[in-house]
């Protein structure tokens, strides 16, 4: 969901996600950051953004799969600083 809310200083853009478990398949996993990519991509560059949700939603003691998750969510988070030139 996007959702932009106009301010005196510009427009604050609003990504919010619920992602999938580290559990689902990769194939899932890609699915979801591809969307995020292009939901983002969406956003006006000369708006702020702000990225919410749950990036890993899961209980328990188990962590397979935890790795290959948190690198995905710092890769897309590498290139979204790079695209709005953070880095």
């Amino acid at each position: 969901m996007h959702l932009p809310i106009t301010q005196t200083v510009g427009v604050l853009s609003v990504v919010a996600v619920y992602a999938p478990t580290a559990g689902w398949d990769d194939s899932v996993k890609e699915a979801f950051y591809a969307q995020l990519s292009s939901v983002c991509d969406a956003v006006p560059t000369r708006d702020s953004k702000v990225i919410l949700g749950d990036f890993n939603a899961s209980t328990g003691t188990s962590r397979d799969g935890y790795m290959s998750h948190v690198l995905a969510l710092m890769d897309f988070a590498t290139v979204m600083a790079a695209v709005s030139g953070t880095l």
